[in-house]
C-alpha cells in the first residue's frame, strides 16, 4: 500500500544503495577497464611500440578520441533529463499514489 512518507527500511536500502553498493560497482568497472586481458602480458619496454602498430592496424585510439564522444553523449544526455524535468516537471502527488500500484505491479 502506498503512504504519504517513506518509512525506515526504504531509506535504510536506498542510502546504503547509495553509499555503498554504487561506489562498489564504479570501483569493478574502473579495475576491470584498466587490468590488462589475460594472455596479453604488458611490457613497459615494447607496450609503446605495440600500441602503435596496432593503432596503425586497427584504427583510433581510445583516448582522446574515441572518449570524447561518450563524454559529449553523456553531458548532452544530462542536459537533455535536466530540460525535460525543467520543461515538464514532477507530476503531482496524487497521480503518483494512483500509478504506484500499477508500476509495482500490484495493479488490477
Amino acid at each position: 500500500m502506498a503512504a504519504e512518507q517513506a518509512g525506515r527500511a526504504p531509506l535504510s536500502r536506498f542510502f546504503a544503495f547509495h553509499v555503498f553498493f554504487i561506489p562498489v560497482l564504479i570501483f569493478a568497472a574502473e579495475w576491470h577497464l584498466r587490468a590488462p586481458e589475460p594472455g596479453w602480458p604488458v611490457d613497459p619496454k615494447t607496450y609503446r611500440a605495440w600500441y602503435r602498430t596496432l593503432l596503425q592496424r586497427q584504427g583510433q585510439s581510445f583516448w582522446p578520441d574515441v572518449a570524447w564522444r561518450g563524454g559529449v553523449f553523456g553531458v548532452g544526455l544530462i542536459v537533455t533529463i535536466v530540460c525535460l524535468a525543467w520543461l515538464f516537471g514532477p507530476l503531482a502527488l496524487g497521480i503518483i499514489l494512483i500509478l504506484l500500484p500499477f508500476i509495482a505491479g500490484r495493479g488490477e
